[in-house]
């Protein structure tokens, strides 16, 4: 099993720490209390992808300020397996104290992508029925970039067709590696 083959390693995992350090804060007040005086205001990028651990981690450490800063994009959840949801950020609103305030702000201006990317971005997207609606748009002086899709059941006829196309779009670009990228499902596959 997981837990005896991490005991042999001693080892533990990600939702262990989150796990073990909310049941301590739970547990010991004078800890949570030393916590929540040293954090008056805390920040938490990409809430859509928490779960309810790590959401009650949140809210143990923002008490009693309630100063919370929330950063997320209702598009982008990626955590589904590790149960994150996509409700989290969507009633951040309806689920934070108004006392300052709660509020949301929609930024619609993509200033990473070129814009082809955003516009294919944006036709899957289109497919998402429980969403905040909103139009992404690219910064004006976004590049027009190039989107390709490479597809075969053989991981290793993707691996070449990926590094062939690499190479052809380096060599007709005559740009920097940098300047190319390649998105892959697992990191492996890099």
């Amino acid at each position: 099993d997981i837990r005896g083959m991490q005991r042999r390693r001693q080892a533990i995992s990600f939702d262990d720490q989150v796990h073990a350090c909310l049941l301590d804060l739970l547990a010991r007040p004078d800890r949570r209390a030393a916590f929540q005086r040293q954090f008056r205001h805390v920040l938490v990028d990409e809430f859509q992808d928490l779960n309810r651990a790590q959401l009650a981690l949140v809210d143990v450490l923002s008490r009693p300020h309630r100063n919370l800063f929330v950063v997320g994009d209702d598009d982008q959840l990626i955590y589904g397996w590790r149960f994150a949801r996509v409700a989290t950020i969507l009633n951040f609103t309806d689920t934070m104290p108004h006392t300052p305030h709660a509020s949301s702000v929609i930024l619609t201006t993509n200033y990473r992508c070129s814009r082809e990317v955003v516009r294919r971005a944006s036709k899957l997207i289109d497919h998402n029925h429980i969403r905040i609606e909103k139009t992404a748009r690219c910064r004006p002086d976004a590049a027009e970039g190039m989107v390709a899709f490479v597809a075969s059941p053989h991981w290793p006829l993707r691996a070449q067709a990926l590094a062939e196309f690499m190479a052809n779009e380096h060599a007709a670009r005559s740009c920097r590696w940098q300047d190319l990228a390649v998105l892959c499902r697992y990191r492996c596959q890099q």
